[in-house]
């Protein structure tokens, strides 16, 4: 991976950027894989940290995946402690043994700080987590929206690339006592990368769109540009059509206040739209970060 050109230094300092990913069904038909993919986000983080900002992310600790990735970036690239959050909502904490779960906290470097969230989205201690009581299995989608809403509320600026369009059943801890049999949750999900476009919008927190990798970040780059993006195949990104996915893009499209400058120009954000290079999407976000965002500014970047 390429490390990438960054004027001025520490740009972005006390900037906090938020980082929202998942898998794009898209990736195959794009000529592109999950490698691609992962490239991305590392290039991403890896440039906000060298710019001097903070990277936020909610999301999975098992398996193995983009927290991970981000991790090592901040192993590797991070000044300050604590440069990564991570928040980790209560459907994900609450799936792991408390021994894991001591374990993981006692191997985080300084780089990295470990934020668990109750089901009101509020920070709740690794020591009182064991007496957390149990949710039912319908307010899990509620506690990854009060996730997105903590996220959002911290945020300076948002990255979306990928994310899932259709819910597929996951694979649920027996500590929650979901039924194999059936997908209990199914009518009450909503694709994340989306309703964390929309929880930013509404606090008027900038995006970047990373459109390259399909999935839910196009679906919200055309949603947001109002028009179809031209190098896209047919029926682009797969899944754009179907329930939750076409609801939750008309709530963001007749919800939005109007647009949110990111500090790219048009050629700069049909650019992040298409582009599946790692190191131009992090270019572009550090670049259009770096012209709206006032470094030791409380609050969201609006210059």
């Amino acid at each position: 991976m390429t490390r990438p050109e960054l004027e001025p230094r520490l740009s972005l300092l006390d900037a906090r950027v938020a980082v929202s990913v998942s898998e794009s069904s898209d990736l195959a038909r794009l000529g592109l894989g999950p490698q691609h993919c992962d490239a991305a986000v590392a290039e991403v983080v890896r440039g906000v940290l060298l710019a001097g900002g903070r990277v936020l992310y909610g999301g999975r600790l098992k398996p193995p995946g983009f927290t991970q990735i981000m991790m090592k970036e901040a192993d590797s690239y991070a000044a300050p402690a604590r440069s990564l959050t991570l928040y980790v909502p209560y459907p994900e904490w609450a799936s792991i043994p408390r021994t894991e779960l001591d374990e993981l906290g006692r191997g985080l470097r300084e780089s990295v700080e470990l934020m668990l969230l109750d089901r009101d989205g509020a920070t709740i201690e690794l020591d009182a987590a064991c007496e957390f009581p149990l949710v039912e299995k319908t307010a899990m989608p509620g506690a990854l929206t009060a996730m997105r809403e903590r996220i959002a509320a911290d945020a300076t600026a948002a990255v979306l690339i990928g994310g899932k369009l259709e819910r597929r059943a996951p694979s649920i801890s027996k500590n929650l006592e979901v039924e194999s049999a059936r997908d209990p949750l199914s009518e009450y999900w909503v694709p994340g990368v989306i309703e964390e476009a929309r929880t930013m919008l509404d606090r008027r927190v900038p995006l970047f769109c990373a459109g390259g990798f399909g999935g839910a970040a196009a679906a919200v780059a055309k949603t947001l540009a109002g028009r179809e993006l031209p190098w896209a195949p047919p029926n682009f990104p797969a899944g754009v059509a179907s329930d939750p996915a076409a609801k939750e893009l008309r709530s963001l499209r007749q919800s939005r206040p109007g647009p949110v400058k990111n500090g790219l120009t048009s050629d700069e954000q049909q650019r992040l739209e298409s582009s599946h290079r790692p190191g131009e999407i992090a270019a572009l976000v550090v670049l259009g970060l770096s012209r709206i965002h006032e470094p030791g500014a409380r609050g969201h970047a609006t210059r």
